[in-house]
């Protein structure tokens, strides 16, 4: 049995009776079930690894000609692939782990998995019970670099864990697209961008004289508000991927007046895109910038025992971000 500081290896092949995709503070059997354990683990250099923040961050997936390609049936055929991805600066190999596919109130597909970065085959020099070095064979994941994560298909929304310090936001994020684009090397491009707290934000900016404010956005799908629809859907109409838009007013904007700048601020906070305040301050006089993306949302959510209940526990605490629409 292979050891990691005096700890039996959980990291167990297929074919075994409890199969485990990697160790850490819980995994997940062949019954579905989740299994807390409490094996240190071990960082890329070879450390012990302070304990893991576990938040769950949502965005948004957006795919270039949506009109000539399903993003549901694309992402399934990605993550229930085979498909490896090695970053050129780095070592090792990232691929995709215990996928299942959850139906939820029979009505909405959630695809659940973890993306994780697979060590290659090496060689560790273990201590046996008499004393002797012996040389055992591993392939195990580096310390927390791995993310569970659920894809909602009804939204498009991708909802991830950040593994501070190793596998942070960004990182989890550049890796997505990256895979999409090594996998299917055809013309279409996958984005995410972040949800942001549009509460803390308006709370934030109320009694701010915001002279400017500058977007880069996409047209929403499927999520169709009613706050959308000044800028949207003439995005729509006139065929516009991409928009940098910027207002001004050296007297003070309203940025929750129902106009333009009202619409691309829900937009950006909705996690179509993202934005730039720029506002007087009164008490030292000059200017200060704001950016949405210093707002991003942010849960914590509890383990369960099963992976439903996980699931569940992840798509309660995120409820409120996966409407498409606030018709009645």
């Amino acid at each position: 049995m292979s050891r990691l500081y005096g700890q039996p290896n959980p990291f167990m092949d297929k074919n075994d009776a409890e199969y485990t995709s990697y160790k850490d503070n819980f995994i997940i059997t062949s019954d579905k079930s989740i299994r807390y354990i409490k094996a240190p683990i071990e960082d890329s250099k070879g450390s012990m690894s302070r304990p893991a923040e576990h938040e769950f961050v949502i965005g948004r997936l957006y795919m270039s000609s949506p009109e000539r390609f399903n993003l549901e049936d694309k992402l399934k055929e990605l993550v229930n692939s085979d498909f490896t991805y090695t970053s050129p600066l780095e070592d090792g190999k990232w691929e995709f782990v215990d996928r299942e596919m959850l139906s939820i109130n029979q009505k909405e597909d959630v695809l659940f998995a973890r993306l994780v970065k697979q060590k290659d085959q090496r060689t560790d020099l273990i201590v046996s019970s008499d004393r002797h070095l012996k040389a055992e064979t591993s392939n195990r994941p580096y310390g927390n670099l791995y993310s569970a994560f659920i894809i909602h298909f009804a939204s498009h929304s991708i909802i991830f864990e950040e593994r501070k310090p190793d596998l942070q936001i960004d990182r989890f994020v550049k890796i997505i697209e990256t895979m999409y684009r090594k996998y299917f090397k055809d013309l279409t491009v996958l984005t995410i961008t972040l949800q942001t707290e549009e509460t803390e934000i308006l709370e934030f900016l109320r009694d701010k004289e915001v002279i400017q404010m500058t977007f880069s956005l996409k047209p929403s799908n499927p999520v169709d508000f009613t706050i959308f629809k000044p800028l949207d859907e003439g995005m729509k109409k006139d065929d516009v991927t991409n928009v940098t838009l910027t207002v001004r007013n050296k007297k003070g904007l309203k940025i929750n007046g129902g106009g333009i700048a009202t619409s691309a601020r829900a937009m950006g906070d909705a996690a179509y895109g993202h934005y730039s305040a720029r506002y007087r301050d009164k008490d030292k006089g000059g200017f200060k910038t704001f950016y949405s993306r210093t707002k991003i949302v942010k849960e914590d959510v509890k383990r369960g025992k099963t992976v439903d209940e996980f699931v569940n526990n992840i798509l309660t605490a995120f409820g409120k971000y996966l409407k498409t629409s606030d018709k009645k």
